[in-house]
Order: structure tokens, then sequence, then C-alpha cells
């Protein structure tokens, strides 16, 4: 999905776990959802999607003040 998002085609590249990786996750949010009412305003996609906008966005300033800064 992060693929099609970022428009990446290559392979994915895997490595080693790193110390605190999170191996497996269990994330279940149906007892917030029976007892709390709770449901998620946007999908997981469209999360994803607002996140390398988010990230996107950063950089572009980052790059930016360094430009008007003089520096690369």
């Amino acid at each position: 999905m992060l693929s099609k998002i970022i428009g990446f085609s290559g392979p994915a590249k895997y490595a080693a776990p790193r110390t605190g990786d999170v191996r497996h996750s269990l994330a279940d949010i149906s007892l917030a959802q029976k007892h709390l009412g709770y449901s998620a305003d946007v999908s997981f996609e469209e999360g994803l999607r607002r996140t390398v906008a988010w990230y996107d966005e950063q950089r572009a300033a980052t790059t930016a003040s360094r430009v008007l800064a003089g520096q690369r």
C-alpha cells in the first residue's frame, strides 16, 4: 500500500531485526468499539496518505529554510 501511495515500484529491502522493533502486533480496536463506541474517522489507507503528505510538507519546509539560509 505504501509503495502505491509514494509511487515506488522497486523491490522491498528486508534487513535483520533491530533493537526495539515490534516483531508481532496484536493491535485490535474491537474492545474500544464495543465498550466506548469508538470508530476511526479515516481508513488506514487515508491515514497513511495523510502521513506521507505531512512528511513531504516537512521535508519541503526544511529544504526551503536551508536554501534561504544558504545551506544545502
